[in-house]
């Protein structure tokens, strides 16, 4: 879909709402994201804006990069951990570019838990099409006390 300055902040697709505590920090720069539940699991998303684009008009990887990384807040909610989960290592591989006005899906997968680690993969879809694979280990840390598992009704936290 050709963007304009008119339909750049397009609304979020079917049954996605904004996620919580987006507009903090560097998520304030880098979304606005969104969340939906599907079966159970989280689907995170946002719209590519000018802002994530590259020199070539496409969505700079970097952008992607740091979207993929928002698997944390999905493989939290997976786990049931009402816990902050630093990332240990993120590794990401661009299959396909992604052009202006792209609804971008991160469909995340738990693979593994131990004691103090989280290990999931997840891939990075538009127009049921995988432009990314993610691969990623989180650290269990510390009680975010403010988790609530029944908070995906108005949106993941990802805090």
């Amino acid at each position: 879909m050709p963007m304009t300055r008119e339909n750049e902040e397009l609304p979020p697709t079917d049954g996605f709402k904004p996620l919580i505590g987006d507009e903090i920090g560097f998520s304030g720069l880098s979304g606005p994201h969104y969340v939906k539940l599907v079966d159970g699991f989280p689907i995170l998303a946002f719209r590519v804006a000018r802002r994530h684009l590259n020199p070539m008009g496409v969505c700079h990887g970097g952008a992607l990069a740091a979207f993929a990384d928002y698997q944390a807040v999905a493989v939290r909610f997976i786990a049931g951990l009402a816990v902050h989960i630093p990332t240990i290592t993120l590794s990401i591989d661009f299959i396909a570019p992604v052009q202006l006005g792209a609804w971008v899906e991160l469909h995340s997968r738990l693979l593994r838990r131990t004691g103090t680690m989280l290990f999931s993969e997840g891939n990075l879809i538009v127009d049921g099409i995988v432009v990314a694979r993610v691969d990623a280990i989180f650290k269990i840390g510390k009680a975010v006390p403010e988790f609530d598992r029944n908070f995906p009704a108005g949106g993941l936290s990802a805090l």
